[in-house]
């Protein structure tokens, strides 16, 4: 068997890091036929690994089937991340698989994972996309704002039956619209471009935005 080692560094405790991505344990590899490698693994993963070399279940392993190994860990602890997470809140299957990888697991790993959460109906998009839609409408969101959001966390809206209008029709936008509007506190200065702005940042159509805004004035 060709010779083969590994190690183990944890990172630095409290490290910043100024990106998404967690904090993650490196795994370095040496072998005859691979040269140096190094992994980077979410810190659970190498925290497993150590366990499983102090066990001694990893002696004189090969690099495949250490590798092998690490997969296998990778399987369970990707699992254990996936319910810990839907039991705060539901995710697209998008989202998910973005916080998965930005934890360090490896793609096909994420990938198999995320798969099997939708087909026991962990994950459903359709089922995330209404519920996310409601909540926002009920906050006085417009139909773009939403679309946008949710283009964000890989959902096409398109995938709602009846979008938009099934949600929030022309006139309920309008009134919807209004509504904000009357929150808004005018100065007489600049009031028109003060209203349309703060409805379009609403994720409202410019038509409806200039109608309110007009109404607005003239009601004033």
């Amino acid at each position: 068997m060709a010779d083969f080692t590994w190690s183990v560094v944890f990172p630095e405790k409290k490290k910043t890091t100024f990106n998404r991505k967690k904090p993650r344990a490196t795994i370095f590899l040496s072998s005859d036929t691979h040269g140096d490698e190094k992994l980077f693994v979410p810190i659970s993963v190498a925290k497993k690994v150590v366990a499983l070399d102090k066990e001694s279940q990893l002696d004189s392993v090969s690099r495949s089937e250490f590798l092998q190994r690490l997969t296998l860990i990778q399987k369970d602890l990707v699992r254990v991340r996936i319910e810990a997470l839907l039991q705060r809140r539901d995710y697209s299957t998008f989202e998910l698989s973005e916080k998965l990888r930005l934890d360090g697991f490896f793609i096909p790993v994420v990938e198999k994972a995320v798969a099997r959460a939708v087909e026991v109906g962990l994950l459903n998009d359709q089922r995330y996309a209404d519920l996310y839609v409601r909540s926002k409408v009920s906050q006085g969101w417009g139909p773009l704002k939403i679309s946008c959001e949710l283009k964000q966390r890989g959902i096409e809206p398109t995938l709602l039956d009846g979008w938009p209008d099934t949600y929030l029709s022309l006139e309920n936008q309008r009134e919807h619209a209004h509504m904000l509007a009357q929150r808004k506190r005018l100065t007489g200065k600049n009031d028109y471009g003060k209203i349309v702005r703060f409805l379009a940042a609403k994720g409202y159509p410019l038509g409806i935005c200039t109608d309110v805004a007009r109404q607005m004035l003239r009601d004033v």
